[in-house]
């Protein structure tokens, strides 16, 4: 019996000592994972000609463009359409603690190729820091080109902060720093 014992004992340990290397074989051999990179880019931005408007039953509907320079971990430009919809979104100021639905599309363009992300989220104005107005969305990068294959449908989530003082210092229409944080998948 203790002989019996001893070897299923070592046949086990055999086994384990076997199957460790041939693991160790395959790691080795087969690719080691993808490991996502977290971007983080910081965008600064202006207004692109004057906002588009409409309002219909109390309702506002306003759509505008910006472009601006981005930096960070991608560096170049970008351009994004904007809309906002409801009561009060075609003011340029609203009382502290206002919310407005928000969307854009953004096309960023670094050396590398360009990525467009679809954004949504909502812009409002906290009672602490106001007049300034902050914009939180998030999305998806629905397409790529040249070498950011790697962010095709990576998450994407934005924060910006528009700064009343700067705009009137600057005599500025719309300036809003921002920063995008695309996450692959």
């Amino acid at each position: 019996m203790k002989r019996l014992r001893q070897g299923i004992l070592r046949a086990a340990i055999a086994a384990l000592i076997s199957s460790a290397a041939i693991g160790a074989a395959a790691a080795q051999e087969s690719p080691a994972p993808l490991d996502p990179h977290v971007l983080v880019i910081t965008l600064s931005s202006t207004l692109i000609g004057e906002p588009e408007v409409q309002s219909a039953g109390g309702t506002d509907i306003v759509r505008f463009s910006v472009e601006g320079t981005a930096g960070g971990d991608i560096e170049g430009s970008f351009e994004a359409r904007v809309t906002r919809v409801g009561e009060g979104a075609a003011r340029a100021f609203n009382p502290p603690n206002f919310s407005l639905p928000a969307s854009a599309l953004l096309t960023l363009t670094g050396e590398e190729g360009t990525i467009e992300i679809a954004l949504d989220g909502v812009v409002f104005f906290p009672e602490t820091g106001f007049p300034d107005a902050v914009t939180r969305m998030s999305g998806r990068v629905m397409s790529v080109g040249g070498g950011f294959a790697d962010l095709f449908l990576a998450d994407a989530i934005y924060e910006g902060r528009i700064d009343i003082e700067e705009i009137e210092a600057a005599q500025r229409p719309l300036a809003e720093i921002a920063t995008l944080t695309l996450v692959p998948r």
